[in-house]
């Protein structure tokens, strides 16, 4: 996935999605797609695990936050690991089959755990695709979206994953969503 940091907003945007999400971490937590591992610091180092399949920006993240666990994708899909949180934050909508990342998850979560998802609402996409025109965004981010997830579409795709949208919140002014998934 490109790097997501390159836009004029981009960290301001990426504070946004931390603290849409950091209210309801609890427990273990899996921040997959970490990046640089900016939810990091708002975790205890032994409840951490941070999973991207960038190579220099987990090599980065690791430089940044010591004692925390940094793994590459492939690694850590080799784990058994649960967790009682997992954050797919900004993930989701550069995914070709969603469904599939949720039924992986499925197996990585606690049974009374929570998966928090953000993902922009799909009302917004001629803003996003704007704002990565002008450099707001990282345009390199933008071009790898494959699909944007409304409320309905994200209600099918957590039920064909045995899963269900406990909580739905929307933010900045809209345009972003977050989602709180349970285990059915």
């Amino acid at each position: 996935m490109a790097d997501q940091t390159r836009g004029l907003l981009s960290a301001y945007l990426q504070r946004k999605r931390i603290a849409a999400v950091v209210p309801y971490i609890t427990g273990s937590i899996l921040d997959f797609g970490c990046g640089t591992g900016a939810l990091a610091p708002f975790v205890l180092p032994a409840l951490y695990v941070g999973v991207d399949r960038d190579h220099e920006v987990l090599a980065k993240a690791a430089a940044v936050h010591d004692g925390y666990r940094f793994l590459r994708d492939e690694d850590f899909f080799k784990t058994n690991d649960r967790y009682q949180t997992i954050v797919i934050a900004a993930v989701i909508e550069h995914v070709v089959e969603p469904v599939t990342l949720l039924q992986v998850f499925y197996d990585y979560l606690n049974d009374d755990g929570r998966i928090l998802v953000t993902t922009p609402d799909p009302r917004w996409t001629w803003a996003h695709a704007l704002g990565s025109a002008c450099h707001l965004f990282s345009k390199e981010a933008h071009g790898e979206h494959k699909e944007f997830i409304d409320k309905r579409t994200m209600d099918e795709l957590a039920q064909q994953a045995r899963l269900s949208v406990e909580t739905y919140v929307r933010f900045l002014c809209g345009a972003n969503q977050l989602f709180i998934l349970k285990k059915s």
